[in-house]
């Protein structure tokens, strides 16, 4: 008993120097600060979590190595709207199917962008024309802009001008979206280059029409004077139509001149 007694008071005395040694010199109001440190396991966590957030800063913010989510949701979207245009291009590229191509505002808002990174340092960002001609307005080079026309120039290149041919560096799908881009900014006419080359007859998309006096205004020609009317054809118009057959027991009718 004298010595549990006697232990007491100096226990008691040893954890009031501890405790005196804990309270740090800082005084506020008359409060004491306490040295309680936080676990062990609490301070690797938060540094832990520091130096995560610093590395992720660098790395996605500084050096633009990393993909966000949005970025990872636009390639998503990219990837679904690649896979609509194999459907709409089919196994056979034609003129009708990089038409349906040109009208999907989504898929050329992703050849835009393709167009800027391939063909932008020759023809410029919005096709305005750089070392290469200018592809907005309604003058070309190289025939008529007509898609399958486009395809092929761009599929295939022209060495003589220094274009490569771009098949052996994009995919068929890639080539047939460019296609669907150049054909899309025909006629908008975006500031740049003067034109070169000749006047096109119709833009991607369109009919062609045939310069005056071609055998395709001619039948045209025809068909709209040879149709029935109820008012007196005038000369011109009786030189030029075919006059109505005649009954078979009556006189041969006469053909102005």
């Amino acid at each position: 008993m004298n010595d549990t007694s006697q232990n007491k008071p100096s226990a008691a005395a040893d954890e009031a120097a501890i405790n005196q040694e804990l309270l740090l010199n800082h005084e506020y109001d008359g409060i004491r600060e306490y040295d309680n440190p936080m676990p062990k396991w609490w301070v690797w966590i938060f540094w832990g979590s520091f130096y995560f957030a610093l590395g992720y800063f660098v790395h996605y913010h500084l050096t633009g190595n990393g993909e966000s989510v949005a970025q990872a949701y636009d390639a998503e979207e990219t990837a679904a709207r690649e896979k609509e245009a194999m459907a709409v291009m089919g196994s056979e590229v034609t003129e009708e199917s990089l038409a349906r191509l040109m009208t999907d505002e989504k898929m050329m808002t992703d050849a835009a962008k393709l167009f800027g990174q391939r063909c932008g340092p020759c023809h410029g960002q919005k096709g305005e024309g750089l070392i290469g001609p200018n592809l907005t307005d309604e003058v070309w080079i190289h025939g008529q802009p007509q898609l399958m026309n486009i395809h092929e120039v761009v599929s295939e290149g022209l060495q003589t001008k220094g274009m490569p041919p771009w098949k052996r560096q994009l995919s068929p799908i890639e080539l047939g979206k460019v296609t669907a881009f150049v054909g899309s900014i025909v006629g908008t006419n975006v500031p740049g280059k003067a034109p070169e080359g000749n006047p096109i007859t119709a833009r991607p998309g369109q009919v062609a029409v045939a310069p005056s006096g071609s055998p395709a205004t001619a039948a045209s020609a025809t068909a709209t004077t040879a149709a029935p009317s109820s008012t007196t054809p005038s000369p011109t118009t009786a030189a030029t139509a075919t006059a109505p057959t005649a009954p078979a027991n009556a006189a041969p009718a006469a053909t102005a001149h």
